[in-house]
């Protein structure tokens, strides 16, 4: 089924209204026109709100801290193999993650939280849990908050229900 206009500028409209947009913020959009991401989550959330938008000329990992400190974004998005690549180069592009103007968005988090169900026999405390992580990623990536429980809570169908774990788990 085809997108008409009205439903293009109500998607737009939300996803803008969602994550604060205002002319203040500079979107760099590193997804494709062609994918709905792209056209809609990146290109027109932003321009709904007067806010410019840089658009590159497709995803590049070894590209993306260039053109973000060439651009001085507010916000950006991506999927999460997108995210998943920025990420594994951010140890290495510590100056621009530090000169950044990205803002912390009250919705989608900026705290990281495990929960750890312990094998038979075994335990650590939150301490070693971390120092164990700090060893092998980095630092923004160790959580900063350690949940111990027998299991991880799961749904009806024995599916974890990542929407409503935070809640669950009273994160939030």
């Amino acid at each position: 089924m085809p997108l008409g206009n009205g439903n293009l500028a109500a998607s737009a409209h939300h996803i803008r209204q969602t994550l604060g947009l205002t002319p203040d913020d500079v979107g760099l959009n590193i997804m494709p026109l062609f994918h709905i991401h792209g056209l809609i989550a990146s290109l027109l959330s932003s321009m709904s709100a007067g806010a410019p938008v840089v658009c590159t000329p497709g995803f590049n990992a070894l590209k993306f801290f260039q053109w973000f400190s060439a651009a001085g974004p507010t916000w950006y998005t991506a999927v999460p193999t997108m995210h998943q690549a920025i990420l594994g180069r951010a140890g290495r592009n510590q100056e621009a993650v530090a000169g950044s103007r990205l803002l912390p968005h009250d919705k989608l988090g900026e705290e990281v939280a495990a929960v750890v169900v312990f094998k038979q026999d075994q335990l650590a405390d939150a301490a070693e849990i971390r120092a164990f992580a700090g060893e092998r990623l980095a630092t923004f990536k160790v959580p900063s908050k350690i949940i111990v429980r027998d299991e991880i809570p799961k749904g009806a169908t024995g599916t974890l229900q990542r929407i409503v774990l935070a809640e669950k788990l009273g994160l939030v």
